[in-house]
């Protein structure tokens, strides 16, 4: 059931419905991808303090934008955002993007690059249990959810929110061995 809802209504906090296709998030680098997570939880508390949608806040292309720009200044916030919101938000960006920076260098992470080539042994390990429990092996974990959850453990250290307990519980821990050995 938990399954057929997420196919018929996605879940808002599934990255790829946010984000788009892998390209916009699988490109980024550790930093970026850190960047992006606290841009989400930024604008989500913004939107609540002030009781509107959070795509007033920053929509989701322009998160991937200030993600994945390189030095965040007046000048290349103005790029993405108009000049206004720009100065208004540059201070926040700065510091987001500031403590985002101080969480990749303080943790050990995984090259994205290896990440994704653990994908397709992530893929046939999940395979093996879906047999084994008698369920769709892309039921069980799509290849892109995969992606982005491996991705998450890499830069976080934990699975995202959105992987669901059922699967946190049958292939979380595949994932997160996974990623352990190949640090």
């Amino acid at each position: 059931v938990e399954e057929r809802n997420r196919i018929q209504r996605p879940s808002r906090k599934d990255p790829f419905r946010l984000f788009g296709s892998e390209s916009n998030v699988g490109s980024l680098s550790p930093r970026n991808f850190e960047l992006l997570q606290l841009l989400e939880q930024w604008r989500i508390r913004q939107a609540e303090q002030a009781n509107v949608p959070k795509g007033w806040i920053l929509s989701p292309k322009e998160m991937i934008k200030i993600a994945k720009s390189g030095r965040l200044n007046h000048a290349t916030l103005s790029d993405i955002l108009t000049p206004k919101r720009a100065g208004r938000l540059l201070n926040a960006m700065v510091r987001l993007s500031g403590e985002a920076e101080k969480r990749v260098r303080s943790e050990r992470h995984v090259p994205l690059r290896k990440v994704s080539n653990l994908v397709p042994k992530l893929v046939r390990r999940c395979g093996e249990v879906a047999e084994r429990i008698g369920i769709s092996d892309r039921l069980l974990a799509h290849p892109r959810d995969l992606l982005f959850a491996a991705q998450s453990v890499a830069t976080t250290g934990q699975l995202p929110s959105w992987f669901t307990s059922w699967r946190t519980e049958l292939i979380g821990d595949l994932i997160l061995g996974a990623l352990s050995r190949s640090s």
